[in-house]
């Protein structure tokens, strides 16, 4: 039996292998960036170093500008983990953003 995945959990998998998870939708997305990126929370000290440097990155809520902060901390790797990982650079690369 498969559990579901907390909101949070879920972006920080999403932050760290984008297309391998699923992201939040639009909502949660906005309300999760918005609570990390509180200066005084405290729970940002246990992400994984990526994941803290991914998130420092990301210009707004969306998405597309996580994906974008993922290829750039990775240096624009050609090297994908996962076929919709693939799918998710080419979409954000599509809409003209990288």
């Amino acid at each position: 039996m498969r559990y579901p995945l907390l909101q949070i959990d879920q972006l920080i998998l999403f932050l760290m292998d984008p297309g391998r998870y699923k992201e939040p939708d639009n909502r949660c997305m906005v309300r999760l960036m918005e609570a990390i990126r509180q200066e005084d929370n405290p729970f940002v000290s246990g992400f994984p170093t990526p994941v803290k440097s991914i998130i420092k990155n990301i210009k707004d809520n969306t998405y597309h500008h996580a994906v974008l902060a993922w290829w750039n901390y990775n240096g624009q790797t050609p090297f994908f983990s996962h076929a919709r990982q693939v799918r998710k650079v080419r979409y954000v690369i599509k809409k003209g953003m990288i």
